[in-house]
């Protein structure tokens, strides 16, 4: 059973409780927006100023914004919705077929990067989900930004 509230309270849960996070888009659309909307939901919806927008932003897509597609959504809009940290440092756009360049880049990165500790944050989904609704708690009651 799909439950869209639910979802949209455990994807803030899982970027609150994360060191840095990032956004590896393929294409865009709706799932585009319902991953980035996720910054918002915080500091706009539930008051919580930890994060600020999204730490890294890669996008693979064959649509271009002049022609009117990605509905205008680049880095820098997203930026004006505080859904990224900022629009030009650790943010991309690849204007490419992604069944070429998505291959490329996970072979990059899997000869190119270190090992490292698993977060596991989605394995402390319960956990994590319950301390974003008690922080929303606290800020609602002091109607305060927290």
């Amino acid at each position: 059973m799909l439950n869209p509230m639910l979802d949209v309270i455990e994807t803030a849960s899982i970027i609150r409780a994360a060191d840095i996070n990032g956004v590896v888009e393929i294409g865009g659309g709706s799932p585009k927006n319902f991953y980035l909307q996720t910054q918002p939901t915080l500091h706009q919806i539930l008051m919580d100023r930890s994060k600020g927008g999204h730490d890294y932003f890669l996008q693979l897509t064959t649509d271009a914004p002049h022609w009117g597609r990605l509905s205008g959504a680049t880095p820098g809009e997203a930026l004006s919705w505080r859904k990224l940290k900022d629009a030009f440092i650790n943010n991309v756009v690849v204007y490419s077929c992604a069944s070429i360049t998505s291959p490329l880049i996970a072979e990059y990165v899997l000869v190119r990067s270190k090992t490292r500790r698993h977060g596991r944050l989605f394995t402390r989904l319960d956990e994590i989900s319950e301390a974003l609704r008690s922080a929303a708690t606290q800020c609602r009651s002091r109607q305060a930004e927290c």
